[in-house]
């Protein structure tokens, strides 16, 4: 199969993100090599990973013409966006292995575990739920919060459980490295079943995840 990213896309990957961006960009670390073979798709001549990439022609390759078009169409409300699986909770068309983490002397599997398991804090079923969390993916773990008891105060403090997650995720060298170099690109979870975390249908939502990353990017620079 041909390379996906040639021609003028090829001149856009990169290994460091400039300062100003003409694409959208999507970062695939060297542990990715093998979704890529495993999907068909094939790097030019010259080119390794790690490295970022065009994400519409990422995007037009994995989904169609209309996974290009989304990109471009979200990109028109966000500016040109970056992203990396690796600043998600959930992993789907990439690979990747969330570390566990330890939030009050607590580990869990995960930032996606911590999330979902804090929706039954103080709930009769919350200690089951715990045990269930432990065993589970952060996909399964995403189902489990959904068919459990809910605090009443769970709108008010979800974007403080998440920023605990992320927070506590991010103590990772490597992700901060990671997140730093984005420099201050706007980060865009490109997520249409979800316009409060990503994008939503509208390709305009709220992006929730991208903004509190973009906070801890901020505090990271600034140090303690």
């Amino acid at each position: 199969m041909a390379g996906w990213c040639q021609l003028g896309a090829m001149e856009a990957c990169c290994k460091t993100l400039p300062t100003r961006l003409t694409t959208p960009m999507f970062y695939l670390a060297a542990s990715q090599q093998a979704k890529l073979t495993q999907l068909g798709l094939v790097l030019p001549a010259g080119l390794s990973l790690p490295l970022w990439v065009p994400l519409v022609e990422l995007s037009t390759a994995l989904f169609s013409a209309s996974g290009g078009e989304r990109v471009r169409t979200v990109a028109t409300h966000y500016g040109n966006f970056v992203w990396a699986t690796e600043f998600a909770n959930v992993h789907t068309t990439w690979a990747y292995d969330e570390q566990p983490l330890v939030l009050n002397g607590e580990t869990f599997g995960g930032p996606e575990q911590y999330f979902q398991l804090m929706k039954s804090l103080g709930g009769a079923d919350h200690e089951n739920v715990k045990v269930i969390m432990r065993r589970a993916s952060p996909s399964e773990a995403f189902g489990i919060g959904r068919t459990h008891s809910m605090r009443v105060d769970w709108e008010q403090v979800k974007d403080v459980v998440m920023t605990q997650a992320v927070a506590a995720k991010f103590e990772a060298i490597a992700l901060r490295e990671l997140l730093l170099s984005t420099g201050t690109h706007p980060l865009v979870q490109l997520k249409p079943g979800d316009g409060y975390w990503g994008t939503g249908p509208s390709n305009k939502g709220r992006n929730q995840l991208g903004v509190i990353l973009q906070e801890l990017r901020t505090n990271l620079r600034q140090g303690p």
